[in-house]
């Protein structure tokens, strides 16, 4: 027994066998903030009443796993890795925040695995998500199945992160999550763009046409674009066309950015129509 550990963190370690976590997790009564990065096959049964902080990094699993959360304490809870394994999310009622990476599978099933994973967030207030991820569900959903992604009637705060490759624009992708989010207030974008000589232009469309999202009609005051490099210029233009209360865009270069190009991009992001008339741009 650990009667009084509340912080434990576990990196590549090999267990005796799939249920030697769960054992260690169940001697541990007052744990509040968990981490664990694995490599081996595991199970994992998260039932601490006690917990608060649950960061899981299951992306190079190669091994069959299965993974149950069930803690009503939980605030902020991490996870990147698949779906493809028996993944279970519930009783979540204190979530505050959830930073997501869920990679992407070929099972046609991986629509109705990430509506059940994602369900039990739904009251949760502020969220990161990789924008990788956010591509897959509009895949999924632009073919032919019937699990769409939870409301998310709480969540006043969106962060999308990651790599964006090639000339894909990812407004549709950022448009079909934003619309699960009528309360939205605060959208942020921290993206990396990377271009090379094999890129080419792909548009993934929408299974059915969206209406404005209700957050930018009635919610949605402050938008943060981090690292712009002036690619894709379409989310900056859609979300000052479609905002009516939005109140501050702020744009902040990356930092590889030249003055002259810093300029350029200025000058054409001010020549964007504007729906909100009390909307200032600022450029850091």
């Amino acid at each position: 027994m650990f009667p009084s550990l509340k912080i434990l963190q576990i990196s590549h370690v090999y267990y005796a066998n799939h249920n030697s976590l769960s054992t260690l997790l169940a001697a541990c009564p007052l744990l509040q903030d968990l981490r664990i990065k694995e490599a081996d096959k595991f199970n994992i049964l998260v039932f601490v009443p006690t917990l608060k902080i649950l960061v899981l990094d299951c992306s190079f699993l190669r091994w069959l796993f299965k993974l149950h959360i069930n803690t009503l304490a939980l605030e902020y809870f991490n996870f990147k890795g698949d779906l493809d394994n028996e993944v279970v999310s519930e009783n979540l009622p204190n979530l505050f925040k959830s930073v997501l990476d869920v990679h992407r599978c070929y099972y046609l099933d991986w629509m109705w695995k990430l509506t059940n994973f994602m369900g039990p967030l739904c009251n949760i207030r502020s969220m990161e998500l990789r924008i990788g991820t956010a591509k897959y569900i509009l895949e999924h959903s632009s073919s032919n199945h019937y699990y769409e992604v939870p409301m998310f009637h709480n969540l006043s705060s969106l962060k999308f992160y990651g790599d964006l490759w090639g000339m894909w624009s990812p407004w549709n992708a950022i448009k079909l999550l934003i619309c699960r989010a009528p309360k939205l207030q605060t959208l942020t974008f921290e993206l990396n763009y990377w271009c090379s000589i094999h890129s080419f232009s792909i548009d993934i469309p929408l299974k059915k046409p969206l209406d404005v999202p209700e957050c930018l009609s009635s919610h949605l005051t402050t938008c943060h674009y981090k690292g712009f490099s002036g690619h894709p210029m379409e989310l900056v233009e859609q979300i000052l066309k479609e905002s009516k209360v939005l109140k501050t865009m702020k744009i902040t270069f990356n930092s590889d950015i030249d003055s002259k190009e810093k300029l350029r991009i200025h000058e054409e992001i001010m020549k964007f129509p504007r729906t909100s008339q009390t909307c200032q741009i600022a450029f850091d």
